[in-house]
């Protein structure tokens, strides 16, 4: 995997990642660190499946992620989409 993760560091400028909840944040954490090692200013877009809003910025404070893409095929999650906007400023 560390192999993987230099080869895309070396030629790509950025990475999607999917499903990345359900590996452990230190692994991706570690690999994240790894390819911004090699490209510093290597671009994470990250796609999240959770239903916790906590969870979603432990993952984006933790990896420093870039672009944060929610999936919206819950009916939870669309609940939690309509509350967060009606609560803005």
């Amino acid at each position: 995997m560390k192999e993987y993760t230099r080869l895309i560091g070396v030629e790509f400028h950025g990475a999607r990642l999917d499903y990345c909840h359900l590996i452990s944040l230190l692994i991706v954490h570690y690999l994240i660190g790894y390819a911004r090692e090699i490209n510093r200013n290597f671009y994470i877009l990250n796609v999240l499946f959770t239903i916790d809003a906590a969870l979603d910025n432990a993952f984006v404070n933790r990896l420093i992620i870039n672009i944060l893409v929610y999936e919206q095929l819950s009916k939870y999650r669309e609940a939690l989409f309509k509350n967060e906007w009606n609560n803005l400023p």
